[in-house]
């Protein structure tokens, strides 16, 4: 089914033997039933489809900024992965966008606290 999507190199053995970080790292997509892997996979810039209506409830920041889509049948989730991998590089320039903006905030935010004890 996947093939017939065009999505090839498809890894599932070594899903269970390589540590985590080791392999999100060299990840395009990351699919699961029910794992918190979706918060280390957004993290390592890696869009999740999850297939657990649990999924959907307990990870819904990451389905609402797009990180993670929800797929419960076989035909969701194919086009799920489809999307994803498609909207990978949106998603990734979107995060970096909005880190920064958060740690300009940030400094933006601790420069007038520290204004305000120095005066």
């Amino acid at each position: 089914m996947l093939e017939k999507k065009g999505i090839k190199d498809v890894e599932l053995g070594q899903a269970t033997s390589l540590p985590l970080y080791a392999l999100l790292r060299h990840m395009d997509l990351h699919i699961t039933e029910y794992s918190s892997t979706v918060i280390e996979a957004e993290a390592f810039g890696v869009p999740s489809v999850v297939m657990n209506p649990l999924e959907a409830d307990m990870f819904q920041e990451q389905i609402s900024s797009g990180w993670a889509l929800p797929a419960y049948t076989a035909e969701e989730v194919m086009d799920a992965l489809q999307l994803q991998l498609d909207r990978k590089k949106l998603l990734r320039e979107a995060k970096a966008t909005r880190s920064e903006n958060d740690g300009l905030s940030f400094l933006l935010n601790l420069i007038e606290k520290r204004k305000g004890k120095v005066a």
